[in-house]
């Protein structure tokens, strides 16, 4: 995992301490002079259905797709290699994809459609 794949607030694993955190402000100043170290211990966290119940996604079954609704965005499981698609269908009929396989990845995306949500694991 890279460090400019990160933002403030994002959900990581530390392998070494083996626990979770969000990362802050004071992370990048830390990380600065060694991104190798960073990237050797850091990984990202897998994004699951428990997850996005935990964070008020309502599960929707229409026509035999499985989809995840939270607000006026809908996530569809894309099952051919076991990511997520996320399709970000906006009141100005705006259609953006972005595939999601991690947490960090969900929060960058909510923030894409201007939701500024804190992420509960």
């Amino acid at each position: 995992m890279k460090v400019n794949e990160l933002m403030i607030g994002d959900w990581v694993y530390n392998r070494v301490a083996d626990i979770t955190f969000q990362v802050y402000p004071q992370f990048f100043s830390q990380w600065h002079d060694r991104p190798e170290q960073f990237e050797a211990i850091i990984q990202p966290i897998s994004l699951t259905l428990e997850i996005l119940e935990k964070n008020g996604f309502k599960k929707l079954v229409t026509y035999g797709t499985e989809k995840w609704i939270y607000g006026d965005i809908r996530m569809n499981i894309y099952s051919s290699n076991g990511c997520w698609r996320f399709c970000a269908d906006t009141k100005r009929n705006e259609n953006s994809v972005i595939y999601i396989y991690f947490i960090h990845e969900l929060q960058h995306a909510l923030r894409l459609c201007q939701i500024e949500k804190e992420i509960e694991l």
